[in-house]
């Protein structure tokens, strides 16, 4: 009997032992799991300025536009904004080590309801150079997802020209004010999932005159913004 309580206790004591060794190792893969990334200033990428400038604003923004021929107006107004640091490593491990900021407006308009514009970053490696880094921006409008630029670093990049072309126009007047540094978006193929035809994006202000997929010329009559 003795021998036999004796031999259940070494039993007990190696299922302990075990059971102890288990637990250390899925306490340390635990440990390894949480060990991520903490986003900071240093090791951040943020958006080209460029991009936000133009095309990233806070809730509340609006601007009210005029057809040039029947005075009919339109309103655009934001209800929905977000510009927030994210770590990608889980789904993309290869950018271990950093983090990335992203930006999303929603739009509703008056002719064309609710629409999106999304600054989206291209992950990449630790110790990529900025103007290697690539960002997306996105227009999306009932499920119809459409490129609408790339950019390298701080540079607008014209990849595909069934999206349409991206260029800069020095001045424009609208309503008898000057603009400077206009960019300008071309929608060449013209199809009717494409909200605008053309489309002219100013700094700090946004789209100041865009053209339908009617011909029909709109301007900015007024507008009230915040970044």
């Amino acid at each position: 009997m003795r021998k036999e309580i004796i031999k259940n206790k070494a039993y007990f004591i190696r299922v302990g032992l075990i059971c102890f060794v288990f637990i250390l190792i899925n306490a340390s893969s635990c440990l390894r799991k949480e060990d991520k990334t903490v986003c900071g200033s240093g090791n951040s990428v943020l958006l080209p300025k460029d991009a936000v400038d133009r095309f990233f604003f806070r809730d509340s923004s609006y601007w009210v536009y005029q057809d040039s021929l029947s005075g009919q107006l339109d309103s655009i107004w934001v209800y929905k904004s977000d510009l927030p640091i994210i770590n990608m490593e889980k789904a993309r491990p290869f950018s271990k080590g950093k983090c990335y900021q992203a930006g999303i407006t929603f739009y509703h308009s008056t002719w064309s309801n609710d629409y999106e514009i999304s600054i989206d970053p291209q992950t990449s490696e630790l110790g990529t150079e900025y103007k290697d880094e690539s960002f997306n921006i996105y227009t999306t409008k009932k499920n119809y997802y459409s490129d609408f630029a790339l950019m390298n670093g701080n540079n607008y990049i014209n990849f595909d020209p069934e999206t349409g072309l991206i260029d800069s126009v020095s001045l424009l007047k609208v309503k008898g004010v000057e603009f400077n540094d206009i960019l300008r978006k071309n929608n060449e193929t013209n199809t009717q999932q494409d909200l605008y035809y053309i489309s002219y994006y100013v700094k700090n202000i946004g789209m100041v005159k865009f053209i339908r997929n009617d011909k029909s010329v709109w301007e900015l009559l007024r507008y009230k913004v915040k970044q």
